[in-house]
């Protein structure tokens, strides 16, 4: 490893400082900058290692007169972008008045620290970062006059405080050797360790800059893409330092991940390293023999949605961490970019045990459009050979439901050997159709099918007459995002039977109501409770066979509803044909519904 300093961090001198004239004092409020240097804050840039500030970025300042008041306390200034008159970066506030004439003492941090109290402020570095963001923390002082009026729309004046920022910790630089590359591929990840903390928690004095009771890991993941080379791509990381030298037995390990291989290279010894504040160590990385990593691939196999997908979260059920993540939960996206059918996305790891604890586990998938979240659950079966399982993740419709998963329990006096009526209702989730209800309706199986009947009952006795309606509501389509709506195409399949001579008839539609919703009756006494005709639509009824089978439901209707919101619930019923022609007979109508789905239409 070769210690140097970086020249981009170097520190500005410091200018001399103005007095402010009495005279020129403002009263109320007023807006006063000062200077800092363009090489003080680290951001990356691959190809030259420059450093410099950016638009967003921020100092917090204090100032002290002469008695140790505190004139100016966590004051957040500005960077002033596009002001390329001169090297020097500038910073700007809002003060209440003007800073009386004198001689202050300024101290700043940058960026605003976690916490501050006392002169100490509080940092946080992460373990996970991304070379070309790292985190940084900056300290600064200097002795001066107060800080001068500006115009941000003139040129600076000359003679603006300048203060002097240092960077409070180091920063590494990785870099592979050419020749060295043994994985062949671009290097994705470098995690390497240290004898103690390097990333965590800090405390900073604002008197000095100095650190003390570091909190944190010996560790730190860093993001990046490096090829083989000299020096010309390389992956930097800040660290906290150490504060002493390190001894002969300490040395810095690293592990290497491309795309489908890892390799460790050999430790490096730290004896006499110190990694001082406001410097750069370079590291050179010759990884040793490259092994392959278990993976899990997932890939974008298709969508019934209708709407282009922009992210896919996958989720361990109970817990279970997915590799590289250290979470259960992972999430694919390209910065809200719609996700092409096909394209994938891996996790990988090193450890055969991690990537073997999610053998068998329950995974939900969540698919997340413009519109709406919808979900799947599959269980994980990793491949029974090689490192590498293939997961195709295919989005759902919208709403689906083809009864499959369905108890024939299901039934509240709506099965063929049904007779007279009944206006009391069933719920579906205790019978694999939570939020479904129905009234005279029930589950159905025959040749390996099964399906949704729901029973029109039609009563004749002397000279009255009866017609009771059943009815099956869905759940609401909560897949619809909350204050969104859509249109949207519901389809199903649908037969019909019946012991009389009427035609089964259907009426489909929507209802926005919750809970129980019954069917209802025409003529006849009140038998049915809380009856309300379904939301009409154009073309909302059809007629069905006499002579159907639910192991032969080969009709198929849809219809559309525009406006859709995640309140919408799906609604049929049953009915007969001429209902109120008198005939001194009583007879039964049945439609079965099946394979019901529902996608957005753009």
């Amino acid at each position: 490893m070769k210690n140097c300093t970086l020249a981009i961090l170097a520190i500005l001198a410091l200018s001399g400082c103005s007095r402010l004239n009495l005279d020129d004092q403002q009263t109320g409020p007023v807006v006063v900058g000062f200077a800092a240097g363009q090489a003080s804050k680290v951001t990356a840039d691959a190809a030259s290692g420059t450093l410099g500030w950016e638009e967003g970025d921020k100092i917090v300042l204090w100032a002290y007169d002469k008695a140790g008041e505190e004139i100016l306390s966590y004051r957040y200034f500005d960077y002033i972008a596009g002001r390329t008159e001169t090297s020097t970066a500038y910073f700007s506030a809002t003060i209440p008045q003007a800073m009386p004439d004198g001689e202050y003492v300024y101290r700043a941090f940058s960026p605003a620290p976690y916490s501050y109290a006392d002169g100490t402020a509080t940092f946080e570095i992460d373990n996970i970062q991304i070379s070309d963001n790292v985190p940084y923390a900056l300290w600064g002082s200097c002795q001066g006059g107060g800080l001068k009026p500006i115009d941000e729309s003139l040129p600076v004046p000359a003679d603006l405080l300048s203060l002097h920022m240092q960077s409070m910790l180091h920063y590494l630089r990785f870099y592979i050797p050419e020749g060295c590359n043994t994985l062949g591929e671009t290097i994705q990840k470098i995690s390497f360790s240290m004898p103690e903390s390097i990333a965590g928690v800090f405390s900073a004095a604002a008197a000095d800059g100095s650190i003390s009771n570091v909190v944190g890991t010996g560790a730190i993941t860093v993001q990046c893409s490096i090829d083989e080379s000299d020096h010309s791509q390389y992956a930097l990381a800040s660290i906290i330092p150490p504060g002493r030298t390190y001894g002969p037995e300490e040395v810095l390990t690293a592990r290497l991940y491309s795309d489908n291989y890892y390799a460790d290279i050999e430790p490096l010894v730290l004896e006499g390293r110190s990694f001082d504040p406001g410097h750069v160590t370079t590291v050179a990385l010759r990884p040793g023999e490259a092994v392959q990593k278990y993976k899990l691939r997932f890939t974008f196999g298709g969508s019934n949605l209708g709407e282009d997908i922009r992210s896919i979260t996958v989720s361990v059920d109970d817990g279970t961490p997915l590799p590289e993540t250290g979470s259960a939960s992972h999430t694919y996206s390209k910065d809200g970019k719609a996700l092409a059918i096909g394209e994938s996305f891996s996790l990988s790891t090193a450890e055969e045990a991690e990537y073997r604890a999610l053998d068998g586990k329950s995974i939900t998938v969540s698919f997340e459009s413009d519109n709406a979240l919808v979900t799947r659950n599959f269980n994980i079966s990793l491949a029974s050979t090689g490192r590498t399982t293939d997961i195709s993740l295919d989005c759902p419709y919208l709403f689906e439901q083809d009864f499959s998963g369905a108890s024939t329990e299901f039934n509240k006096n709506g099965d063929l050997s049904a007779s007279g009526h009944d206006g009391s209702m069933i719920e579906g989730s205790a019978y694999g159709l939570a939020g479904w209800t129905g009234n005279q309706v029930a589950v159905l199986e025959a040749g390996g099918n099964k399906a949704l009947a729901i029973r029109h009952r039609n009563e004749c006795a002397m000279w009255a007459q009866g017609t009771y309606r059943g009815r099956t509501d869905s759940p609401a389509l909560t897949g619809i995002k909350e204050g969104h709506s859509v249109k949207v195409q519901v389809s199903f399949d649908y037969t019909g039977y019946t012991d009389g001579k009427q035609t089964p008839m259907i009426s489909y539609g929507y209802d926005t109501a919750t809970g129980d919703i019954c069917g209802y009756y025409e003529g006849g006494s009140s038998a049915v409770k809380g009856g309300s005709k379904i939301a009409k639509l154009a073309g909302d009824r059809i007629s069905a066979p006499k002579d159907g089978s639910i192991s032969d439901i080969n009709n198929s209707a849809s219809f559309t509803i525009d406006g859709c919101t995640n309140a919408i619930r799906l609604s049929w019923d049953c009915y007969g044909s001429n209902p109120n022609s008198f005939k001194l007979v009583s007879y039964n109508e049945w439609v079965f519904i099946d394979n019901i789905k529902v996608s957005i239409i753009r």
